[in-house]
């Protein structure tokens, strides 16, 4: 081969790497699609739109709004985003939106929907970075809202409702304020949820409603009084994991029932962890599991009347209980109630023959009384 074709073909072969890029590893020769932020509508990605507002305004009922890629340096695009009609709100790809900590994020209004499927979406450094109110739900998807002041808001009929357990994730982790605020009337539907107020001072008071979820939260204290319109405990096939918040002297318990009726239903299973379950209303337990963890303070505390609670088929499970007994019914005042029925168990360590016990007391005209089931407690019990 002479130096002219040589050259020549060098020239070629040059000029195929910058026009066409083909031969250039791909990080270096393609730009991916999720390294800055996109919105658009429906299928037509050639029109974007500069803020999620201006797709909403542009939007028709039941049109789909896509969003992807990266949104930072206080995420203009995002924030205080409100969603205000019968649309949705995809996440196309895996997001990330990065705010100042000085706005919301986005608000679903008037039966929006927002959908990740497969993907992730990431939001930081808002006030409250997902808002969802009446008629409107969050569905599918990876929702990490770790880092803000309120990682979602669910106000009254807002849902979390995904098609399975596994499918729709919520993380509000390392939150810096309340975490998680929620209404009597809102759902938790097919979804797995993660909360923790780092302040260990978030409070929460309205009824709770779960079916096949699962809510695990720390640093989040729990005064559950349905007689004041706030709805108790409801858990259908689900999972309710309290660590006890440390914020206050106050928050003697990991949460307390007052006031009106709870129910927790096949195979569901509600946990206290590092405290007592005081109960002062009437719970009911069908084939499912009461739990109290690492508690110097007591267990299941049915201490105020009318305190009532009924396990049928169901256990009752204590570990690492300290001091005093793992479940007693009107110590302060009754008369309370303890009852279990069909094959229900009660599982101790059965080590500390106070701790790993319970009882009645009988002075407040109180009861403990078993017609079924089986009993592991320390000797002495019962």
């Amino acid at each position: 081969m002479t130096k002219k074709y040589g050259r020549q073909l060098l020239i070629i072969f040059l000029a195929m790497i910058i026009v066409t890029g083909t031969l250039l590893p791909q990080s270096l020769s393609t730009v991916n699609a999720d390294s800055v932020g996109k919105i658009w509508i429906g299928t037509n990605e050639t029109t974007t739109y500069p803020t999620i507002n201006a797709a909403v305004n542009a939007a028709s009922e039941g049109d789909v709004i896509h969003i992807s890629g990266t949104f930072d340096n206080g995420a203009a695009a995002v924030k205080n985003s409100t969603v205000n009609k019968p649309v949705t709100l995809d996440i196309a790809g895996n997001t990330t939106i990065t705010g100042d900590g000085s706005a919301n994020g986005i608000t679903l209004s008037n039966k929006a929907k927002l959908q990740a499927g497969g993907n992730t979406l990431r939001m930081s450094k808002f006030k409250t970075a997902l808002t969802v109110q009446a008629g409107s739900s969050v569905n599918d998807g990876i929702y990490n809202l770790d880092g803000n002041e309120i990682g979602f808001s669910l106000d009254k009929y807002a849902k979390l409702e995904g098609t399975a357990r596994d499918k729709l994730k919520v993380s509000a982790m390392e939150s810096t304020g309340k975490g998680f605020s929620y209404t009597t009337d809102s759902r938790f539907i097919r979804c797995n949820v993660t909360v923790q107020a780092k302040n260990e001072l978030s409070e929460q008071y309205a009824g709770l409603y779960m079916t096949d979820s699962s809510l695990t939260t720390r640093g989040v204290w729990y005064y559950f009084d349905p007689a004041g319109g706030n709805g108790g405990v409801h858990l259908d096939h689900s999972d309710f994991y309290v660590y006890k918040a440390k914020g206050s002297s106050n928050y003697r318990q990991c949460f307390s029932l007052l006031g009106g009726e709870s129910e927790l239903k096949n195979g569901s299973t509600m946990t206290g962890d590092g405290s007592r379950i005081t109960v002062s209303a009437k719970l009911t337990v069908n084939d499912s599991k009461v739990v109290i963890k690492n508690s110097s303070d007591g267990g299941l505390n049915i201490n105020y009347k009318p305190g009532e609670v009924v396990f049928n088929d169901s256990t009752l499970e204590t570990t690492n209980m300290r001091y005093t007994p793992s479940y007693g019914t009107g110590q302060s005042n009754g008369p309370c109630y303890l009852t279990f029925t069909g094959s229900s168990v009660v599982n101790t360590d059965a080590k500390d023959k106070t701790a790993d016990n319970g009882g009645a007391n009988r002075g407040t005209g109180s009861t403990y009384v078993v017609t079924g089931g089986s009993f592991l407690v320390a000797p002495g019990g019962l």
